[in-house]
């Protein structure tokens, strides 16, 4: 009956499409944060008492490969969508990235690799969402894949770009043979960690002269208050 379960379960988890949000933050520290949300219909846990029991069941059945790969998740339930959020970081980017729990979802290989120069994230053969179900590992009807710089990126075959925010989108229509590619010089990166550095001492060096410029206006308040009091006092007019 056990069997019988998960036989089930296994074709809800195969036959159901969701969309998927992924977002890759790097700092001027090269630390980096992954925060995936996997979003579903509600209607798709027509047949479980909640949204979250829905949810629980699906994260229960890869629960070994979400352990071993260190992802921390939320499950948060909308009116009409609710969500699988799973974040991680780490301070090494590019074995967080080869390690990804999801990107073989989308790509057979996604690769990131690094010198001393520059940091490299490629995709490898075509792209999984268009294959036929009975093909898949996990049904995905739409995924976006946003990457987060703290520079401009050296090249890239991005859809869109947001300031340092690189955007790929795919779904079933997107041609098979679109990849990803990023390239990022890790020398503009230190370079804007020293400039950070700066505006931090500055925003520090602004701070404590406003501070001072407070500590002394309230000074001369209390000068001018004790001058006045002063004043009525020596003129007899001050009342107790």
């Amino acid at each position: 009956m056990k069997v019988k379960y998960l036989l089930v379960l296994l074709i809800i988890i195969l036959l159901t499409g969701c969309n998927i949000t992924s977002s890759i933050e790097v700092d001027s520290d090269f630390n980096i944060k992954e925060t995936t949300n996997i979003s579903f219909d509600n209607k798709l846990a027509d047949a479980y008492y909640s949204t979250s029991e829905y949810a629980k069941n699906f994260t229960d059945y890869y629960k070994s490969a979400i352990n071993i790969k260190n992802y921390n998740y939320d499950i948060v339930e909308g009116k009409e969508n609710s969500s699988v959020i799973f974040t991680k970081q780490s301070n090494d980017i590019c074995k967080q990235i080869n390690e990804s729990l999801f990107s073989q979802y989308l790509y057979k290989d996604v690769k990131c690799e690094e010198d001393d120069n520059y940091i490299q994230i490629n995709s490898y053969g075509e792209h999984l969402l268009s294959l036929p179900e009975n093909k898949k590992k996990f049904d995905v009807d739409e995924v976006n894949l946003k990457i987060t710089l703290p520079v401009k990126a050296e090249e890239d075959n991005a859809d869109g770009v947001n300031n340092n925010t690189y955007t790929w989108v795919f779904d079933k229509n997107t041609s098979k043979s679109k990849s990803i590619y990023i390239k990022i010089n890790k020398e503009d990166i230190k370079e804007e960690k020293k400039q950070e550095i700066k505006r931090n001492e500055r925003k520090k060096t602004v701070s404590k002269i406003k501070l001072i410029g407070v500590v002394i206006i309230l000074f001369t308040i209390l000068i001018i208050v004790f001058y006045m009091l002063y004043k009525k006092y020596k003129s007899n007019k001050l009342e107790y």
